[in-house]
Protein backbone atom coordinates (compact mmCIF):
# COMPACT_ATOMS: atom_id res chain seq x y z
CA UNK A 1 0.00 0.00 0.00
CA UNK A 2 1.06 3.59 -0.64
CA UNK A 3 -0.16 6.86 0.97
CA UNK A 4 0.73 10.54 1.25
CA UNK A 5 0.49 12.54 4.44
CA UNK A 6 -1.02 16.01 4.26
CA UNK A 7 0.94 18.49 6.36
CA UNK A 8 0.38 22.29 6.24
CA UNK A 9 3.63 23.25 7.94
CA UNK A 10 5.73 22.45 4.90
CA UNK A 11 5.47 22.13 1.19
CA UNK A 12 7.09 18.66 1.45
CA UNK A 13 4.55 15.96 1.80
CA UNK A 14 5.95 12.72 3.40
CA UNK A 15 4.88 9.45 1.94
CA UNK A 16 4.76 5.94 3.36
CA UNK A 17 4.40 2.46 1.94
CA UNK A 18 3.94 -1.13 3.17
CA UNK A 19 5.46 -4.05 1.20
CA UNK A 20 5.15 -7.84 1.54
CA UNK A 21 8.22 -9.86 0.39
CA UNK A 22 9.50 -13.50 0.68
CA UNK A 23 13.02 -14.40 1.88
CA UNK A 24 14.85 -17.80 2.27
CA UNK A 25 15.56 -19.04 5.76
CA UNK A 26 18.40 -21.55 6.36
CA UNK A 27 17.31 -24.60 8.35
CA UNK A 28 20.63 -25.54 9.97
CA UNK A 29 19.79 -29.10 11.04
CA UNK A 30 18.37 -30.11 7.68
CA UNK A 31 21.22 -28.37 5.84
CA UNK A 32 23.83 -30.35 7.81
CA UNK A 33 21.99 -33.62 7.20
CA UNK A 34 21.85 -33.04 3.43
CA UNK A 35 25.51 -31.97 3.36
CA UNK A 36 26.59 -35.13 5.21
CA UNK A 37 24.61 -37.31 2.81
CA UNK A 38 26.23 -35.69 -0.22
CA UNK A 39 29.69 -36.16 1.30
CA UNK A 40 28.95 -39.84 1.89
CA UNK A 41 27.86 -40.30 -1.71
CA UNK A 42 31.03 -38.66 -2.96
CA UNK A 43 33.15 -40.81 -0.63
CA UNK A 44 31.47 -43.96 -1.87
CA UNK A 45 32.16 -42.93 -5.44
CA UNK A 46 35.81 -42.24 -4.60
CA UNK A 47 36.21 -45.51 -2.68
CA UNK A 48 34.69 -47.45 -5.56
CA UNK A 49 37.62 -46.29 -7.69
CA UNK A 50 40.27 -47.31 -5.13
CA UNK A 51 41.84 -50.78 -5.71
CA UNK A 52 40.92 -53.23 -2.95
CA UNK A 53 42.17 -56.61 -1.83
CA UNK A 54 41.23 -59.12 0.86
CA UNK A 55 43.18 -62.13 2.08
CA UNK A 56 41.51 -65.29 3.38
CA UNK A 57 44.10 -65.90 6.13
CA UNK A 58 43.44 -63.41 8.91
CA UNK A 59 45.32 -65.23 11.67
CA UNK A 60 48.96 -66.32 11.78
CA UNK A 61 49.84 -68.78 9.00
CA UNK A 62 51.59 -71.68 10.74
CA UNK A 63 53.73 -74.44 9.23
CA UNK A 64 53.87 -77.40 11.61
CA UNK A 65 56.63 -80.04 11.93
CA UNK A 66 58.98 -78.60 9.32
CA UNK A 67 61.78 -81.07 8.58
CA UNK A 68 65.15 -80.50 6.97
CA UNK A 69 64.95 -80.34 3.15
CA UNK A 70 61.27 -81.32 3.19
CA UNK A 71 58.91 -79.07 1.23
CA UNK A 72 55.79 -77.77 2.98
CA UNK A 73 53.14 -75.75 1.11
CA UNK A 74 50.10 -73.73 2.10
CA UNK A 75 47.66 -71.66 0.04
CA UNK A 76 45.84 -68.43 0.82
CA UNK A 77 43.16 -66.77 -1.32
CA UNK A 78 43.55 -63.19 -2.45
CA UNK A 79 40.29 -61.62 -3.65
CA UNK A 80 39.26 -58.31 -5.18
CA UNK A 81 35.88 -57.12 -3.79
CA UNK A 82 36.14 -53.73 -5.51
CA UNK A 83 34.88 -52.35 -8.83
CA UNK A 84 38.26 -51.72 -10.43
CA UNK A 85 41.22 -54.00 -11.12
CA UNK A 86 43.82 -54.54 -8.38
CA UNK A 87 47.54 -54.73 -9.10
CA UNK A 88 49.50 -56.22 -6.20
CA UNK A 89 53.09 -57.05 -5.29
CA UNK A 90 54.28 -59.31 -2.46
CA UNK A 91 57.33 -58.20 -0.48
CA UNK A 92 59.32 -60.67 1.62
CA UNK A 93 61.86 -59.40 4.14
CA UNK A 94 65.35 -60.84 4.05
CA UNK A 95 65.42 -64.32 5.61
CA UNK A 96 68.21 -66.62 6.70
CA UNK A 97 68.56 -69.20 3.98
CA UNK A 98 65.41 -68.08 2.20
CA UNK A 99 63.23 -70.60 4.07
CA UNK A 100 59.99 -69.07 2.74
CA UNK A 101 59.06 -68.45 -0.88
CA UNK A 102 55.84 -67.04 -2.34
CA UNK A 103 54.30 -67.52 -5.77
CA UNK A 104 53.23 -65.44 -7.56
CA UNK A 105 55.04 -62.40 -6.21
CA UNK A 106 52.93 -59.97 -8.25
CA UNK A 107 49.79 -60.02 -10.34
CA UNK A 108 46.54 -58.43 -11.49
CA UNK A 109 43.09 -59.35 -10.18
CA UNK A 110 39.97 -58.21 -12.00
CA UNK A 111 36.90 -57.00 -10.03
CA UNK A 112 35.15 -59.70 -7.98
CA UNK A 113 37.76 -62.32 -8.93
CA UNK A 114 40.16 -64.38 -6.78
CA UNK A 115 43.71 -65.73 -6.98
CA UNK A 116 45.56 -68.44 -5.06
CA UNK A 117 48.86 -67.49 -3.43
CA UNK A 118 51.21 -70.43 -2.68
CA UNK A 119 53.62 -70.18 0.25
CA UNK A 120 56.41 -72.76 0.36
CA UNK A 121 58.55 -73.47 3.42
CA UNK A 122 61.80 -75.46 3.23
CA UNK A 123 64.66 -75.80 5.70
CA UNK A 124 67.96 -75.42 3.83
CA UNK A 125 71.53 -75.72 5.12
CA UNK A 126 71.96 -72.04 5.99
CA UNK A 127 68.68 -71.91 7.90
CA UNK A 128 69.40 -75.18 9.74
CA UNK A 129 72.82 -73.84 10.73
CA UNK A 130 71.30 -70.60 12.05
CA UNK A 131 68.68 -72.49 14.06
CA UNK A 132 71.30 -74.79 15.57
CA UNK A 133 73.58 -71.88 16.45
CA UNK A 134 70.78 -69.86 18.09
CA UNK A 135 69.18 -72.96 19.70
CA UNK A 136 65.84 -72.04 18.16
CA UNK A 137 63.03 -74.12 16.74
CA UNK A 138 60.62 -71.43 15.46
CA UNK A 139 61.00 -69.30 12.33
CA UNK A 140 58.89 -66.18 11.84
CA UNK A 141 58.57 -63.52 9.17
CA UNK A 142 56.10 -60.89 7.94
CA UNK A 143 54.74 -61.02 4.39
CA UNK A 144 53.67 -57.62 3.00
CA UNK A 145 51.07 -57.55 0.23
CA UNK A 146 51.35 -54.13 -1.38
CA UNK A 147 48.37 -52.89 -3.43
CA UNK A 148 49.07 -50.14 -5.97
CA UNK A 149 47.11 -47.01 -4.99
CA UNK A 150 45.49 -48.94 -2.16
CA UNK A 151 46.08 -50.17 1.37
CA UNK A 152 48.74 -52.79 2.14
CA UNK A 153 47.94 -56.14 3.77
CA UNK A 154 50.17 -58.01 6.24
CA UNK A 155 50.44 -61.72 6.96
CA UNK A 156 52.53 -63.24 9.75
CA UNK A 157 54.07 -66.61 8.84
CA UNK A 158 55.59 -68.98 11.40
CA UNK A 159 57.27 -72.36 11.04
CA UNK A 160 57.74 -74.84 13.87
CA UNK A 161 60.81 -76.88 12.94
CA UNK A 162 61.82 -80.33 14.14
CA UNK A 163 65.30 -80.74 15.56
CA UNK A 164 67.80 -82.29 13.16
CA UNK A 165 71.44 -83.26 13.07
CA UNK A 166 71.80 -81.52 9.74
CA UNK A 167 73.23 -78.03 9.98
CA UNK A 168 75.10 -78.68 13.24
CA UNK A 169 78.85 -78.62 13.64
CA UNK A 170 80.93 -81.76 14.08
CA UNK A 171 81.90 -80.53 17.55
CA UNK A 172 78.23 -80.27 18.52
CA UNK A 173 77.22 -83.62 17.02
CA UNK A 174 79.81 -85.68 18.92
CA UNK A 175 78.35 -84.33 22.19
CA UNK A 176 74.92 -85.78 21.44
CA UNK A 177 74.76 -89.47 22.30
CA UNK A 178 71.00 -89.63 21.93
CA UNK A 179 69.13 -89.05 18.65
CA UNK A 180 68.92 -85.34 17.97
CA UNK A 181 65.13 -85.13 18.21
CA UNK A 182 65.19 -86.83 21.61
CA UNK A 183 68.24 -84.92 22.80
CA UNK A 184 66.74 -81.50 22.10
CA UNK A 185 63.40 -82.51 23.56
CA UNK A 186 65.11 -83.43 26.80
CA UNK A 187 67.03 -80.13 26.76
CA UNK A 188 70.35 -81.97 26.95
CA UNK A 189 71.92 -79.63 24.44
CA UNK A 190 71.32 -76.61 26.65
CA UNK A 191 71.65 -78.08 30.12
CA UNK A 192 74.42 -80.63 30.16
CA UNK A 193 76.07 -80.76 26.74
CA UNK A 194 79.44 -79.85 28.23
CA UNK A 195 79.28 -82.73 30.76
CA UNK A 196 78.67 -85.49 28.18
CA UNK A 197 81.62 -87.63 27.15
CA UNK A 198 82.00 -86.85 23.43
CA UNK A 199 81.86 -89.54 20.80
CA UNK A 200 84.79 -90.19 18.49
CA UNK A 201 82.72 -89.30 15.41
CA UNK A 202 79.09 -88.15 14.94
CA UNK A 203 76.80 -91.13 15.40
CA UNK A 204 74.88 -90.04 12.29
CA UNK A 205 77.96 -90.53 10.12
CA UNK A 206 78.61 -93.89 11.78
CA UNK A 207 75.04 -95.09 11.16
CA UNK A 208 75.16 -94.05 7.51
CA UNK A 209 78.51 -95.68 6.84
CA UNK A 210 77.41 -98.86 8.66
CA UNK A 211 74.27 -99.02 6.51
CA UNK A 212 76.32 -98.50 3.37
CA UNK A 213 78.65 -101.32 4.37
CA UNK A 214 75.77 -103.77 4.13
CA UNK A 215 74.10 -102.26 1.05
CA UNK A 216 76.82 -100.75 -1.14
CA UNK A 217 78.13 -103.94 -2.70
CA UNK A 218 76.75 -104.30 -6.19
CA UNK A 219 75.11 -100.86 -6.21
CA UNK A 220 75.88 -99.27 -9.59
CA UNK A 221 77.21 -95.70 -9.75
CA UNK A 222 77.14 -95.19 -6.00
CA UNK A 223 77.77 -91.55 -5.00
CA UNK A 224 77.36 -90.58 -8.66
CA UNK A 225 73.59 -90.93 -8.94
CA UNK A 226 71.25 -89.17 -6.53
CA UNK A 227 69.09 -91.29 -4.28
CA UNK A 228 65.31 -91.31 -4.32
CA UNK A 229 64.03 -88.17 -2.56
CA UNK A 230 61.41 -90.02 -0.53
CA UNK A 231 63.89 -92.67 0.61
CA UNK A 232 66.48 -90.03 1.48
CA UNK A 233 63.90 -88.21 3.62
CA UNK A 234 63.20 -91.49 5.41
CA UNK A 235 66.92 -91.98 6.11
CA UNK A 236 67.23 -88.45 7.55
CA UNK A 237 64.16 -88.94 9.71
CA UNK A 238 65.52 -92.20 11.11
CA UNK A 239 68.81 -90.46 11.91
CA UNK A 240 67.03 -87.72 13.86
CA UNK A 241 64.59 -90.00 15.69
CA UNK A 242 66.84 -93.01 16.25
CA UNK A 243 64.41 -95.38 14.51
CA UNK A 244 65.89 -98.36 12.63
CA UNK A 245 66.30 -98.04 8.89
CA UNK A 246 63.68 -99.88 6.80
CA UNK A 247 65.40 -102.79 4.99
CA UNK A 248 63.90 -101.74 1.64
CA UNK A 249 65.95 -98.53 1.38
CA UNK A 250 68.52 -98.42 -1.39
CA UNK A 251 72.23 -97.71 -0.96
CA UNK A 252 71.86 -94.55 -3.06
CA UNK A 253 69.52 -93.07 -0.44
CA UNK A 254 72.14 -93.56 2.29
CA UNK A 255 74.88 -92.16 0.06
CA UNK A 256 72.75 -89.09 -0.67
CA UNK A 257 71.97 -88.61 3.03
CA UNK A 258 75.71 -88.82 3.82
CA UNK A 259 76.52 -86.22 1.16
CA UNK A 260 73.85 -83.90 2.54
CA UNK A 261 75.17 -84.35 6.08
CA UNK A 262 78.70 -83.38 5.03
CA UNK A 263 77.41 -80.42 3.05
CA UNK A 264 75.39 -79.14 5.99
CA UNK A 265 78.35 -78.76 8.35
CA UNK A 266 78.97 -75.06 9.07
CA UNK A 267 82.70 -75.85 8.91
CA UNK A 268 83.66 -78.60 6.41
CA UNK A 269 85.53 -81.69 7.56
CA UNK A 270 88.60 -80.11 5.96
CA UNK A 271 88.25 -76.33 6.46
CA UNK A 272 89.01 -74.13 3.43
CA UNK A 273 92.32 -72.76 4.75
CA UNK A 274 93.69 -76.25 5.41
CA UNK A 275 92.40 -77.51 2.09
CA UNK A 276 94.19 -74.65 0.31
CA UNK A 277 97.38 -75.48 2.20
CA UNK A 278 97.14 -79.11 1.06
CA UNK A 279 96.74 -77.99 -2.55
CA UNK A 280 99.71 -75.65 -2.27
CA UNK A 281 101.93 -78.39 -0.82
CA UNK A 282 100.69 -81.65 -2.38
CA UNK A 283 103.88 -83.44 -1.39
CA UNK A 284 103.28 -82.83 2.33
CA UNK A 285 99.54 -83.05 2.92
CA UNK A 286 99.91 -84.71 6.32
CA UNK A 287 101.57 -81.62 7.76
CA UNK A 288 98.53 -79.53 6.83
CA UNK A 289 96.04 -82.21 7.92
CA UNK A 290 97.73 -82.42 11.32
CA UNK A 291 96.34 -78.95 12.01
CA UNK A 292 92.78 -80.27 11.83
CA UNK A 293 90.73 -80.30 15.06
CA UNK A 294 90.80 -83.84 16.55
CA UNK A 295 87.13 -84.53 15.81
CA UNK A 296 87.55 -83.39 12.19
CA UNK A 297 90.65 -85.51 11.70
CA UNK A 298 88.99 -88.61 13.19
CA UNK A 299 85.97 -88.23 10.92
CA UNK A 300 88.20 -87.67 7.89
CA UNK A 301 90.20 -90.83 8.59
CA UNK A 302 86.98 -92.79 9.14
CA UNK A 303 85.43 -91.65 5.84
CA UNK A 304 88.61 -92.17 3.83
CA UNK A 305 89.02 -95.68 5.26
CA UNK A 306 85.45 -96.50 4.28
CA UNK A 307 85.88 -95.16 0.74
CA UNK A 308 89.17 -96.98 0.33
CA UNK A 309 87.54 -100.24 1.45
CA UNK A 310 84.63 -99.57 -0.92
CA UNK A 311 86.89 -98.88 -3.88
CA UNK A 312 89.07 -101.90 -3.09
CA UNK A 313 86.06 -104.21 -3.32
CA UNK A 314 84.71 -102.85 -6.60
CA UNK A 315 84.95 -105.09 -9.62
CA UNK A 316 87.54 -104.06 -12.24
CA UNK A 317 84.78 -102.83 -14.57
CA UNK A 318 83.13 -100.82 -11.78
CA UNK A 319 86.49 -99.47 -10.71
CA UNK A 320 87.32 -98.24 -14.21
CA UNK A 321 83.84 -96.74 -14.69
CA UNK A 322 83.27 -95.17 -11.29
CA UNK A 323 86.28 -94.74 -9.04
CA UNK A 324 87.50 -91.40 -10.38
CA UNK A 325 84.13 -89.55 -10.29
CA UNK A 326 83.36 -91.07 -6.89
CA UNK A 327 86.64 -89.91 -5.44
CA UNK A 328 86.24 -86.41 -6.81
CA UNK A 329 82.74 -86.00 -5.44
CA UNK A 330 83.58 -87.29 -1.97
CA UNK A 331 86.63 -85.04 -1.74
CA UNK A 332 84.47 -82.04 -2.52
CA UNK A 333 82.01 -82.93 0.25
CA UNK A 334 84.72 -83.47 2.88
CA UNK A 335 86.44 -80.23 1.97
CA UNK A 336 85.24 -76.82 0.91
CA UNK A 337 82.17 -76.58 -1.31
CA UNK A 338 84.17 -74.44 -3.74
CA UNK A 339 85.72 -76.08 -6.75
CA UNK A 340 89.56 -76.21 -6.83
Amino acid sequence: TYSRHELVGSDHFPISGAFQIQVDRKLVDQFQAVHADIVKQLDRADNACVPQAEISQREVLLFEDVRYRTTHRKEVTLSNPGQVYTHFRIILPQQVGGWLTVYPTYGLIMPLEKMQIILTCQLHDETAQALAYAKMEVLETLVVLQVDHGNSLFLTVKANTLATAYGRSITSLIKHRQPMRESVRAALHAASEGDVEPLAIPKEAWRLVSALHSRAWGAARLFQESGDQGETETVRECLDTGDPFPPSLSAHAFAEALIQLLRSFPIPVVPPHIRDECLESPSEPLRALSKLPPEHLTLLVYLVAFLRHLLHNLSPAEHRAGSSPLSRRRSREMGSTEQP
